[in-house]
């Protein structure tokens, strides 16, 4: 694997989820902002005694059901657009380093599929500027609220026949035009101890963080100071 460099290639387990995890460690605050939100599972890996902020698009593929197992924590703030021009793909942890590229927040980007996602760290005068693009990403947005999250339920539903109609729409391009695949990333059979690393999932119980971090945040401008 690449320091900085994350493409999902089982030659050099250099998995965009194994970057996620790496980089979530020892931070308390993580801000997302991604087109599409479909793993639900990686992210409640990280509400434990963090702090999330996620910007995404409702639209297809966003899956409301893994939207609503989120909302359920006290320690996450959802917000959205609608419009498809939102295509944003950033991840910044803390004010340690930020993630940015293709990969949006589901499971086959942050596993299998082809994806490039680079590191850039906090001395990069970049990261500063991703940090002010994500606020203002996070002020233009809309707050997801149950009453959102139902509509747009609705919406999904109704339609759920999209993804049947993509995959066929895709299966027919392959049998006419051919199978054009990439041939960089290795696509063989993951060593064993690796597998239950990538794929190993924390059923731990969550924390409620935000009551203590008002209760910090209370002392820091009651004596006229903030953390930074």
């Amino acid at each position: 694997m690449h320091d900085g460099l994350y493409t999902n290639r089982n030659s050099r387990s250099d998995f965009v989820r194994n970057a996620i995890t790496h980089y979530a460690t020892g931070v308390d605050s993580i801000y997302a902002a991604v087109a599409f939100f479909t793993e639900a599972n990686l992210v409640k890996e990280l509400l434990l005694n963090k702090h999330i902020r996620l910007v995404v698009r409702l639209g297809f593929p966003t899956s409301p059901s893994a939207l609503a197992e989120l909302l359920q924590h006290k320690n996450i703030e959802i917000r959205y657009f609608t419009d498809k021009s939102f295509h944003s793909k950033v991840y910044i942890f803390g004010d340690n380093v930020a993630l940015v590229g293709s990969a949006n927040l589901t499971k086959a980007a942050v596993m299998t599929n082809q994806e490039v996602i680079v590191s850039i760290p906090a001395e990069d005068q970049r990261f500063l500027e991703l940090a002010g693009l994500f606020a203002e990403y996070w002020e233009d947005a809309k707050v997801l609220t149950n009453e959102e999250l139902d509509k747009y339920k609705a919406i999904y539903q109704k339609y759920d026949q999209l993804k049947k109609a993509i995959d066929e729409f895709d299966n027919g391009v392959i049998t006419k035009v051919g199978h054009v695949v990439a041939k960089n990333i290795n696509r063989g059979k993951v060593k064993e101890s690796k597998e239950n690393i990538f794929l190993e999932s924390y059923r731990k119980s969550y924390q409620e963080a935000i009551g203590a971090f008002n209760v910090i945040r209370s002392v820091y401008e009651s004596i006229g100071k903030r953390k930074v």
